[in-house]
């Protein structure tokens, strides 16, 4: 189990590091277009070889409906808080927050009530250990996507060039990538200890960019950069001293038979914390100020915001994990 989780690790950060970078690199030309472009021969590469490459399914498996109604609520949800970091008007973008959450509330009914399940059975009780382990992935990622709006800050308030700030913010590539493999050995309550760790750090680096980040450093200042660096590495070093461990909690409390639909809800949960982590950022920036005054003190307001108000997320996970016990069955 060490060994692959090593490995999928290393694939994880090499992937998000280059990403970054080669994003960078499109920044600094101005070739917006041209870095979406360019994805659509990797998907069409990755669409070809995927029948090649992947196993065959197993015919004895259970043949179940695909739970269709939960992902469209689900998708649903997250289009509409989208939609809330584009608006013009806080009350707006409240109103179709809480139609997000009340479309959240109402896909979790319907998951209780049907026969076709996207998640396993149990993990709609916070009793379950596994509601628990899923809900702290969903938060990691969730507090995790505020990075999407680092480059933007550095470029804007601490001089930084598109393509020096794409290789900054691989470093929480590189960060999750270093952490997942110092501590892919432990096991039981150690396994447990690096968890709750992991969302310590990532919480606390989260809202330390809140001061560091929102500052006005034209310059370029090496001291109050060199502490965001340190910053935007401890995030990621956060989220992978917990990950791998989560991910084998998950296969450890699955039900009996479920295996496969509990490691399917993994990638679902990756998916939500990224997309709802995602739109919540643009409407908290947004709604601090980034549009409207906008300018230096807008971009100001919106960076402390945007990272004090992303950082509750790791501090829950944080009390969650504190609750996780490796002796749970």
């Amino acid at each position: 189990m060490a060994d692959r989780l090593d490995a999928l690790c290393s694939r994880m950060g090499m992937a998000t590091f280059l990403g970054p970078s080669i994003g960078g690199i499109f920044a600094n030309g101005s070739l917006w277009r041209e870095a979406f472009l360019i994805l659509v021969p990797i998907a069409a590469a990755m669409s070809l070889a995927a029948p090649r490459l992947l196993p065959a399914g197993s015919e004895e498996r259970p043949q179940t409906r695909a739970p269709f109604p939960q992902i469209l609520l689900i998708i649903g949800a997250v289009l509409v808080v989208s939609f809330a970091g584009s608006v013009d008007t806080a009350r707006t973008a409240i109103l179709l927050a809480a139609v997000a959450a009340a479309a959240l509330l109402v896909m979790l009914a319907v998951e209780r009530a049907s026969s076709s399940r996207l998640l396993p059975s149990g993990t709609m009780r916070l009793a379950s250990p596994l509601a628990r382990v899923y809900l702290i992935m969903l938060l990691m990622l969730v507090g995790l996507a505020s990075d999407i709006y680092i480059p933007f800050f550095l470029q804007e308030l601490h001089g930084v060039t598109p393509l020096f700030s794409g290789y900054l913010v691989a470093l929480l590539a590189l960060g999750w990538t270093a952490s997942a493999f110092l501590t892919a050995g432990l096991s039981g309550k150690a396994a447990i200890r690096s968890i709750v760790a992991g969302t310590l750090t990532e919480a606390v680096a989260t809202a330390a960019l809140a001061a560091l980040l929102a500052r006005n450093n034209p310059e370029g200042g090496y001291g109050l950069l060199a502490a965001v660096t340190i910053c935007i590495f401890a995030m990621g070093f956060g989220v992978g001293l917990g990950w791998a461990h989560l991910v084998t909690l998950v296969l450890k409390h699955a039900p009996k038979g479920e295996n496969d639909k509990a490691s399917a809800a993994i990638t679902t949960m990756q998916a939500l914390g990224t997309a709802f982590g995602a739109a919540l950022a643009g409407a908290i920036v947004n709604a601090a100020g980034l549009i409207e005054p906008g300018g230096l003190s807008g971009t100001l307001d919106a960076a402390f915001w945007l990272y004090a108000l992303l950082a509750l997320p790791g501090l829950i996970a944080f009390c969650l994990a504190l609750t996780l016990n490796a002796g749970e069955n």
